[in-house]
């Protein structure tokens, strides 16, 4: 072969393998989507979510892509059920690789819409009760994650408010209605062997929080128990502020109500579980398999008072309840 033909033969070759190349799809990024009920993307669980992962080397935009689906702050309402419904089988239909579900609504919507993508979730109540599960130990299907059981924590928080306000005989249960039932009950049955009457103050949207907390809606109650709502806990400030002004202690169940001025907190890090449910994800993106990754429990409970708060509520806080405080905020 001649010189120039064998020169040219080169330049042909490396010509068809950059076409090759060129041609050569990028790899596929898996997908991760989130679905919720709360309005926005910058809650504090969200963040510590996104934090995890970045420490187990997934970085958004480069080899993982993070889409945020919610249902506009529509909440618990009928409304809020058909937006999560439509936006969890719009994620079916784009193939996303793992859902994080925030909450009840989200997981039974994403489980409706698909029994084969992996769904990692969040829910105040037995799974088991709700057909999410099998068992804790073995889920059995798609879904797997983290329950807290709200029917436990909301009955202490009332324990807890009993001995901040000893004298408080009717006590209001602030919670989205259908999807704690079961939580609202068990309260009222703690309210009853105290003593304490209970009256039940729906907040299922973000729009009825001003009207069922104003000063005015509260005059017949002596004290309030904030259950698990990722409606009010996607704007604590809005929650905490009427309550303070109507000067009644109130029991949240999250850390970020009592930052934002609230009196006292009991129950799960929040921060924690979402940072633990990145964990879940990235077992999924690795190959788990949802039905034989267990459905964990918190361990980990914590109580946070906000003496400041206290003082100005004119509340005399019992020391007993301060030295078991994981933390005393002055």
């Amino acid at each position: 072969m001649r010189r120039r033909e064998f020169i040219a033969g080169i330049g042909a070759a490396g010509l068809a393998a950059g076409r090759s190349l060129a041609q050569t799809p990028p790899p596929r990024v898996p997908r991760v989507a989130i679905l919720t009920p709360a309005s926005s993307e910058s809650r504090a669980v969200f963040q510590a979510f996104r934090a995890r992962l970045r420490d187990l080397g997934y970085v958004d935009g480069r080899n993982l892509e993070i889409r945020f689906h919610s249902s506009g702050g529509a909440g618990y309402s009928a409304e809020g059920a058909d937006r999560l419904a439509s936006l969890a089988r719009a994620i079916a239909a784009a193939g996303a690789d793992v859902v994080l579900a925030d909450g009840r609504p989200a997981t039974q919507a994403m489980l409706a819409a698909s029994r084969t993508i992996p769904i990692v979730g969040i829910t105040g109540a037995d799974p088991t009760l709700l057909d999410l599960a099998t068992s804790l130990a073995r889920p059995g299907g798609n879904v797997t994650g983290i329950t807290f059981f709200t029917v436990e924590v909301g009955a202490k928080q009332l324990e807890i408010l009993r001995e901040i306000a000893p004298a408080m005989r009717r006590a209001g249960i602030v919670s989205a209605n259908a999807p704690f039932d079961r939580a609202i009950r068990a309260v009222t049955e703690a309210g009853a062997a105290l003593g304490i009457d209970t009256r039940h103050i729906q907040v299922d949207t973000p729009q009825a929080i001003a009207s069922a907390l104003a000063p005015a809606a509260l005059t017949d109650v002596e004290g309030l128990v904030v259950l698990s709502n990722a409606v009010l806990a996607a704007a604590p400030n809005t929650v905490v502020t009427p309550i303070n002004l109507a000067r009644k202690p109130a029991v949240y169940h999250e850390r970020d109500f009592v930052d934002a001025g609230g009196l006292a907190c009991y129950g799960v890090n929040f921060a924690d579980v979402f940072r633990r449910l990145a964990d879940y994800v990235d077992r999924v993106l690795r190959g788990g398999n949802p039905a034989e990754m267990p459905i964990e429990r918190p361990t980990i409970f914590e109580l946070v008072i906000n003496l400041k708060t206290a003082r100005t509520l004119g509340l005399q806080i019992p020391p007993t309840l301060l030295a078991r405080a994981d933390e005393v905020i002055e």
